[in-house]
């Protein structure tokens, strides 16, 4: 069987761990992409919510054909 990683063995070079400037830049790389995705998800969101409704069709006179209710469904075919 294999035996778990020891802390020692787990570094990128023997006795030399990551430098900090190399964590530093890749975490700020990571949150400056993650705002700007987010941040464009949002503008999207926040366009979408203050846009008008398109109507694409006049309500037809009398309400429309509106969905059956499965208590309808359970009395038979429609009789229209």
């Amino acid at each position: 069987m294999f035996s778990p990683p020891r802390s020692v063995t787990c570094r990128s070079a023997p006795g030399r761990p990551i430098a900090a400037p190399a964590v530093a830049s890749s975490l700020a790389l990571f949150v400056l992409v993650y705002v700007v995705i987010f941040g464009t998800g949002i503008y999207y969101l926040l366009r979408l919510m203050r846009a008008e409704p398109e109507s694409t069709a006049a309500a037809p006179e009398g309400g429309g054909r509106r969905p059956r209710l499965a208590s309808e469904w359970a009395a038979g075919p429609p009789t229209e």
